[in-house]
């Protein structure tokens, strides 16, 4: 009889103010394998300001219109709950792994324009497809409009296929 654990475990790491890597891990009783096994590394350009997301990592623009991921909110203690704040780009260290998009990322700062580009290889929700994505977003004094748009392809024998497109507008 083998004696089941429950454990997680969360690791960063950081060299200087420009690379960082992190790696979480959790395990729950009764299970063989672990739950979720989450990582990523992040680079961070001083020069033109601009950041890469290699691994896990989460998306989230504007109200969430057409690519949000990595929070929900579940109920409301006061209107203001209710509109999101977008974060654009953030490396993703959850114990549950359920909504970290995996693949690549880029943002860059242009004056006040930033703009993303991504690559997953899908979400924890379908093994199998390709999500890609963009965001253009004007950023002003008291808020930002952002421009959103993925394609999300999954593939059938071999070959790929349109499953989801959407585009979004954010003022």
């Amino acid at each position: 009889d083998r004696m089941n654990m429950n454990y997680a475990m969360r690791y960063r790491i950081e060299a200087g103010e420009s690379l960082q890597a992190s790696l979480a891990l959790s395990k729950s009783y009764g299970t063989d394998h672990p739950d979720a096994l989450t990582g990523n590394v992040l680079w961070h350009f001083k020069r033109h300001p601009s950041k890469i997301v290699a691994g896990d990592f989460n998306a989230r623009f504007g109200q969430g219109l057409a690519l949000w991921n990595g929070m929900g909110i579940s109920g409301y203690s006061k209107p203001s709950s209710f509109l999101k704040r977008s974060t654009a780009l953030s490396p993703s260290g959850s114990f549950t792994g359920n909504y970290a998009f995996r693949g690549l990322a880029l943002e860059s700062l242009f004056g006040r324009f930033r703009l993303t580009a991504l690559a997953s290889l899908g979400d924890s929700d379908e093994d199998l497809g390709l999500l890609t994505g963009t965001n253009l977003s004007w950023l002003w004094k008291n808020g930002q409009t952002g421009l959103t748009h993925y394609l999300r392809y999954t593939s059938i024998l071999s070959v790929p296929v349109l499953e989801d497109m959407k585009t979004a507008c954010d003022i």
